[in-house]
């Protein structure tokens, strides 16, 4: 009884149904040279975790489609580990994706609350020298010397936004990392109950999060 997203709909559909059939393949097995396994098992490359040098040292490097849960309880510091994060991996990816942003979903807080926070975080600096900068007209400037350019890092409010807008969203940004703050606001499109903590909602969009992943290319 509900508006269905065809066009949403059938993406997905399209790829569960060339992962069913890559899975189901007679021919589809391990049948590479050992060699070539252990050699990608033990590749670093990615995206790093600088932030921690304990992280940079027990986690490879993020790829596409990698799906990465960061949970703690209210008020632990999740927002602001996150702008840690999106500053950190935007510095590299300047020089492996100079043309594509890193898209940061907001489904807490909101997009204009969180920009000077990502800004202080980048520049090292409180609120009030933030304002100097921004009042001197040295702000953008600044934070493009650090990360590459001035929108390396969008934020993108997605409040009560089901799964079909979010895919949207990315679709039109054509991130290389997707940050989003809370995943678990994020409406599922068979969703009835509207319930941010239902562990059945919870499940289906990530499931579908690491689906378009895989479709986007993020």
């Amino acid at each position: 009884g509900e508006e269905v997203d065809l066009a949403y709909e059938l993406q997905l559909l399209a790829q569960r149904t060339k992962q069913r059939m890559e899975r189901t393949s007679a021919a589809k097995w391990a049948s590479d040279d050992p060699l070539v396994y252990i050699e990608a098992a033990a590749d670093d490359s990615g995206l790093q975790w600088d932030v921690f040098p304990h992280l940079r040292q027990t986690l490879k490097g993020l790829r596409e489609p990698h799906n990465i849960a960061v949970a703690a309880p209210t008020d632990a510091g999740k927002t602001s580990l996150l702008c840690e994060l999106a500053v950190c991996f935007a510095k590299q990816a300047q020089h492996v994706f100079p043309d594509q942003p890193l898209l940061y979903l907001l489904n807490e807080g909101t997009a204009e609350g969180v920009t000077p926070r990502m800004l202080q975080t980048a520049l090292h600096v409180n609120n009030n020298e933030l304002l100097r900068l921004a009042r001197a007209g040295n702000l953008r400037q600044k934070f493009a010397d650090i990360v590459g350019r001035w929108d390396a890092i969008r934020l993108v409010n997605i409040h009560g936004m089901k799964l079909s807008q979010v895919s949207r969203i990315i679709e039109a940004h054509k991130p290389y990392m997707v940050i989003s703050d809370m995943t678990g606001r994020i409406t599922a499109n068979s969703n009835h109950s509207g319930g941010s903590n239902d562990i059945g909602q919870l499940e289906e969009v990530w499931n579908s999060m690491r689906e378009l992943a895989a479709i986007q290319h993020f």
